[in-house]
């Protein structure tokens, strides 16, 4: 009498291949995830090109006020009170300040600032 059919080691663990999937597959993954974070420094780079084209529009105590709030060309922001400490401003002109300088901002044409930025 013959018993069960013998197993081959690790017949049952062993993980399957999915069908149509190769090597080639995993390097063109690989591929892509080099080539997003490629892009998103470029596009950061970009973004901060236009931020710092639009910055230059404004008059200079609005840009610095909002570069200190922001922690543009920084590694952190600062808060409202510690920039009036460092500008000896009251915290209410920092406010005005911040306020009217993003209120400009956004009126800036978008297209020109891109131009300027070298966007295009």
């Amino acid at each position: 009498m013959r018993g069960p059919p013998a197993r081959r080691p690790g017949a049952l663990t062993a993980p399957r291949r999915q069908k149509g999937s190769t090597m080639t597959d995993d390097k063109a993954e690989a591929k892509r995830r080099t080539n997003d974070v490629a892009f998103q420094t470029w596009a950061d780079a970009k973004f901060m090109l236009a931020v710092e084209a639009a910055l230059h529009e404004l008059p200079e105590i609005q840009a610095e006020t909002l570069r200190r709030l922001y922690g543009i060309g920084e590694a952190s922001g600062h808060s409202v009170a510690e920039v009036a400490a460092a500008t000896g401003v009251s915290v209410s002109t920092v406010r005005r300040r911040r306020d009217a300088g993003l209120r400009a901002i956004v009126r800036l044409d978008g297209r020109g600032m891109a131009e300027k930025a070298k966007l295009t």
